[in-house]
């Protein structure tokens, strides 16, 4: 996974849930722009600790995006999102 594929994820427009699923099977639940933070070779994934505030990390994990499998579309709207053409 790169940081541009991440980067659409994160700036759909509308911003649509989704999930990360990294190389050992675990998958992390991304239901808003800020709980997710790509850079050039990891990315930062918050974790609600607030029911009250699910927008709003507690923590975090970070993942190198060497090992992001993929990302799927979660919820009613369930699309990728669109990649623009050069």
């Amino acid at each position: 996974m790169t940081y541009q594929e991440l980067r659409e994820w994160v700036d759909a427009n509308p911003f649509a849930p989704f999930r990360i699923v990294i190389t050992d099977g675990r998958a992390f639940e991304i239901t808003h722009p800020n709980m997710l933070r790509p850079g050039r070779h990891s990315a930062m994934v918050g974790l609600p600790d607030d029911p009250a505030e699910p927008d709003v990390p507690g923590r975090h994990v970070t993942l190198a995006l060497l090992h992001i499998v993929r990302c799927e579309p979660t919820g009613p709207s369930a699309t990728v999102p669109a990649v623009p053409t050069p």
